[in-house]
């Protein structure tokens, strides 16, 4: 049975209701948007110009941007966001809430990447062949739940997303990488290696890539990931393999390693499930509990090359 998708606006945050597979999302409406005008608004624009010039000269034009509004007390249907991107008649507004400084680099990158794909739109079903899950939260979430995120870039627990919040929609998973790959946050080495090591998130970043030279971008991208990655790892002998698996749950297939195999510690954990590399396979990463692994006291250097 098909659901009716109305969500919204292209967001950091989002109020959901569950769609078919074959609904599109509607673009975001301004009539959603509320905020007060901001009365010393240079900082903040400066910070969205020097975002801009990090790529070519047109690239308002390229996106459809019409006019970036720099406000405060930015809302979405009563929720605080740090920006928003609105499309009518094919011309994208951007609102900024200047009150959070730290975050509007990151959070207008995001946006300027909902704008370039208003006015692109994405191949769903080329997208879909080099997504590794079937659906997105916002094909099955229940109506009225909400969904909070942090714009910190951590790259997601799970493999072939770079953030929690990019398994929200397609949408939101592509503009969550374009900000993980052109945003000025620069990521950690850990967090870098992490990326790199996804082979499911390799894929798709080629994918982005090809799709932004044919929507007209070709100067100014200059990956914030494949820069070269050093950094000690802890160790650990593999004691049950059984239990290692190639995602954080059940459902992902078992990753067929042996017993007494070293695998180096990521830095990643979320409920009681580790997140290690595999070395003796380019650095894949494998998910084992700690009653899978038999700390070692050595170190090694994982290097990821550029």
């Amino acid at each position: 049975m098909a659901k009716i998708l109305t969500i919204l606006m292209i967001v950091l945050v989002a109020v959901l209701s569950g769609c078919s597979a074959e609904d599109k999302t509607p673009l975001p409406k301004a009539q959603y948007i509320e905020a007060n005008v901001c009365v010393t608004p240079r900082a903040a624009t400066a910070i969205t110009e020097g975002v801009m010039e990090r790529f070519q000269p047109g690239l308002k034009e390229i996106a459809g941007i019409e006019e970036i509004k720099i406000c405060e007390d930015l809302t979405f249907r009563g929720i605080p966001v740090p920006a928003a991107a609105i499309n009518s008649d094919g011309k994208t507004v951007i609102y900024v809430d200047a009150r959070a400084p730290l975050k509007i680099d990151v959070s207008f990158t995001h946006e300027l990447f909902h704008a370039i794909e208003f006015q692109y739109p994405v191949d769903e079903d080329a997208w879909a062949q080099i997504n590794p899950y079937e659906s997105y939260m916002s094909d099955t979430a229940s109506p009225g739940e909400i969904v909070r995120y942090t714009p910190n870039m951590t790259p997601a627990f799970e493999p072939g997303f770079v953030s929690d919040y990019a398994r929200f929609s397609g949408m939101e998973d592509r503009a969550e990488l374009f900000t993980a790959l052109y945003s000025g946050r620069e990521l950690r080495p850990k967090e870098r290696a992490a990326l790199m090591s996804d082979t499911y998130l390799l894929k798709k970043i080629t994918f982005l890539k090809g799709y932004l030279e044919n929507a007209g971008l070709v100067c100014g991208l200059e990956d914030n990931l494949f820069l070269e990655t050093n950094f000690t790892c802890s160790l650990y002998k593999l004691t049950r393999p059984e239990l290692v698996r190639t995602g954080p749950t059940e459902a992902y297939p078992p990753a067929k390693l042996i017993a007494g195999q070293v695998l180096a510690d990521s830095g990643f954990e979320k409920d009681g499930i580790k997140m290690l590399y595999d070395c003796e396979s380019g650095f894949r990463r494998v998910y084992a509990p700690p009653s899978a692994l038999e700390p070692l006291e050595s170190t090694t250097l994982c290097v990821f090359p550029k």
